[in-house]
């Protein structure tokens, strides 16, 4: 896991509902380590309560 990534995982951890987006994306493409389906739909869904669309979006078509 790249430094970046940790950071945006903590960022996540903290309740940032960006951070929850690109870290679920992340683990959705592979991006910082292996895909993760799992953990992608996990970081999504909790953008996706907090309103976000771009989770929303990710969410309903593959993630």
């Amino acid at each position: 896991m790249t430094r970046a990534f940790a950071l945006l995982r903590r960022s996540a951890q903290l309740g940032s509902g960006s951070a929850c987006v690109n870290l679920g994306l992340g683990y959705r493409s592979g991006l910082g380590g292996k895909v993760d389906v799992g953990l992608a739909r996990n970081w999504l869904g909790l953008a996706s309560e907090q309103g976000h669309a771009v989770a929303q979006a990710a969410l309903s078509t593959r993630a």
